[in-house]
């Protein structure tokens, strides 16, 4: 289903506010997700935030397929993360809606390549996430 990923670029952010907020949200979708989401029976999302750090920087704005493997029924969905989302009091809410675009982005490769997609345990799945982030 999703599996989230992070990717600082670099060790002087492992404390911005965000990151924080993007390991809450990859512990809820490990605890929610159906645990064989990846077993090839229908297709799974891993969006993989990227922050512009010291030692790497995405080259691009938006989002992106970093990987695609019909064989194993998945899809990672790049998403660069503008700078201006570091460090700002409502990163849940942009983590929310960037999930909701990578799941989104991803449902259309999956349809295009005859894949199996649940989009409403996908949104099921992202309306635990953004209601327990809320919370905390």
């Amino acid at each position: 289903m999703i599996a989230i990923g992070i990717d600082t670029g670099g060790p002087e952010l492992n404390d911005a506010p965000l990151v924080g907020v993007l390991k809450r949200a990859m512990t809820l979708s490990k605890r929610h997700r159906d645990p064989s989401y990846d077993s090839g029976e229908e297709g799974w999302v891993n969006p993989v935030f990227v922050l512009a750090g010291s030692v790497r920087k995405p080259d691009f704005k938006g989002l992106r397929i970093g990987h695609f493997s019909r064989k194993e029924k998945g899809v990672v969905v790049i998403i660069a993360v503008p700078t201006s989302e570091f460090y700002t009091a409502s990163s849940v809410d942009y983590v929310v809606q960037a999930l909701r675009e990578s799941v989104n982005f991803a449902s259309k490769v999956f349809a295009k390549n005859g894949i199996s997609f649940s989009d409403e345990k996908a949104e099921e799945l992202m309306r635990e996430i953004a209601f327990s982030l809320r919370l905390n």
